[in-house]
């Protein structure tokens, strides 16, 4: 086991700058093998360490402050792409004896390496660490928890790094609600390890949502997003982000007669204002 795990962190991992975002699978194989050499340098952290530190509920942190106006799409999509990260979990498969990886999505909130995602993330069943990919391929590992709510399902995660240069943060919208009923709003995100993927729709709610902790804060939306999109950005037209993908919820008929019909999905997404919550100030 130890001999095969060597060979495999000898493997050659291909340069971030030659990746083809187009293919998935190239991108999911950089994303195992450069995760695999981290864990073999011991450059991670445990999820037990992780969720530990789920406890912690603000922190103070120098914030983006770049806001400019209204932006095509295409323009958007590039400007927000770059703050934009996978974050992965990864395990160790019982079969093959490989190090593979569970993808959810996320964004930089700092210069420095902090960023957002949902709590469910890192509590999902398979991971044994986790990393975060940028959107130009640097792999790097989860350090720590700053800070968490686990009812609103975000938490504000610090990375390790990255070395010599600065990742490009998003901005957060201001005031409540950040994004009225109706307001445009794009999505970028993994679904199903399909990655950076721009959708578009509108907020169609604002809701008070009931769940087994009790009732929290959740705005719908019409952007589509799947699984793997857990913690991408909802963002305005201005690039500001208006609340944080959580979770999709089902709507079936015909379950009087033992039939579920599916009819609509409904998009929950956290607003801003419980991310801004988390930070001291």
């Amino acid at each position: 086991m130890r001999a095969f795990l060597t060979l495999l962190l000898a493997l050659p991992v291909m340069a971030a700058e030659h990746l083809n975002w187009n293919n998935d699978g190239a991108v999911m194989d950089h994303l195992c093998q450069a995760g695999s050499r981290l864990i073999g340098k011991s450059a991670t952290t445990p999820k037990k360490t992780l969720l530990s530190q789920l406890r912690r509920k603000q922190c103070r942190l120098d914030l983006a402050a770049e806001h400019g106006g209204a932006l095509e799409p295409a323009d958007l999509y590039a400007r927000a792409r770059r703050g934009i990260v996978v974050v992965a979990g990864l395990y160790l498969c019982r079969t093959c004896t490989r190090w593979h990886a569970t993808v959810a999505s996320g964004f930089v909130l700092t210069r420095n390496g902090v960023i957002v995602t949902n709590c469910h993330v890192l509590k999902s069943e398979e991971p044994q660490t986790f990393v975060a990919m940028t959107s130009d391929g640097e792999i790097l590992p989860v350090r720590e928890v700053l800070a968490a709510n686990e009812a609103d399902d975000l938490v504000l995660l610090q990375l390790a790094g990255p070395p010599g240069e600065a990742l490009t943060p998003l901005p957060l919208a201001a005031g409540e609600p950040a994004a009225p009923v109706g307001t445009r709003i794009s999505v970028i995100s993994h679904p199903e390890r399909h990655f950076y993927m721009l959708t578009e729709g509108i907020v169609s709610r604002h809701l008070d949502w009931r769940q087994s902790s009790g009732t929290v804060k959740r705005v719908a939306i019409t952007a589509d997003f799947a699984i793997g999109s857990s913690g991408a950005p909802v963002l305005n037209s201005r690039g500001e982000v208006v609340a944080v993908v959580c979770a999709t919820h089902a709507v079936f008929a015909g379950k009087e007669h033992g039939k579920r019909e599916p009819q609509m999905t409904l998009k929950l997404c956290a607003p801003v204002d419980r991310l801004w919550a988390l930070l001291a100030r």
